[in-house]
Formats: C-alpha cells, sequence, structure tokens
C-alpha cells in the first residue's frame, strides 16, 4: 500500500518503484519485518527503507498509510476499505510465509458439528 497523496503512479511492481519506495518510510507489521526484503532483492535495490513506525495490528498499518505517514506490505483484507492509498498486488512467491492457527476450547470437541467444521478446514489445509 501507498499513500494516494504522494502521487507515485504504479500498477506493478518494478526496479524504479522499489527504488523509490526504499527512499520513503515504511510502516511495519513488527520490529525488524522482512516483508520487504524479497521485493528487494529481485529487484536489486540495496538500500533499505528506513522504519517510521511498527504496530502489531494490521488494521492499524492501513490507517497510517491511508494518512500518508508511510508505505506498507500488508494482507489483502486490509486493502479493502482504504480510499487515500493506492494498493499494488505481490506475488506471492516474494512474500514469506505466514502460518495461522485455529485456536479452541477442548469443550468445543463436544458441540455438534464442531468436530466436522475442524476436519474440513483441516482438509482443506491438507494437514
Amino acid at each position: 500500500m501507498i499513500p494516494g497523496r504522494w502521487k507515485i503512479k504504479a500498477n506493478k511492481l518494478s526496479q524504479d518503484l522499489m527504488e523509490k519506495l526504499a527512499e520513503l518510510p515504511y510502516v511495519s507489521h513488527r520490529p525488524q519485518s522482512e516483508n520487504y526484503k524479497a521485493l528487494l532483492d529481485k529487484y536489486q535495490v540495496k538500500k533499505k527503507p528506513y522504519y517510521k513506525k511498527v504496530f502489531a495490528e494490521w488494521n492499524m498499518l492501513s490507517q497510517l498509510v491511508n494518512a500518508g505517514e508511510g508505505w506498507s506490505i500488508v494482507p489483502s483484507y486490509y486493502t479493502r476499505e482504504l480510499k487515500n492509498a493506492d494498493v499494488i498486488q505481490i506475488p506471492t512467491s516474494l512474500i514469506p510465509e505466514v502460518q495461522f492457527y485455529m485456536l479452541y476450547r477442548k469443550e468445543s470437541l463436544t458441540r455438534p458439528g464442531f468436530k466436522t467444521i475442524l476436519e474440513q478446514m483441516r482438509k482443506a489445509a491438507d494437514l
């Protein structure tokens, strides 16, 4: 996501775009996030972006980009409500894999249908 007021018009990733972004503030999901590393490597950009702010909440990153505070890499879900930002899709091959976990209480297994839902999720995830 790139703040719209920065007037960086790009509809796809490129070396020129990554070099521009490396000069601008980056808002990150966590300290020393490596989300951007594969992008910079692919486009042979040597300079690392500087961290302006770090937040643990994805939604907060979207709000910061919307406000023009910096650019960020976020899951696509968090780009749906953006009004003042440009979004460029990043190929999944360039993004570190993220693992998700389903948390539930053991007693939930006694509820009708819960085991079925759990098995369907396991099957969908090939677990």
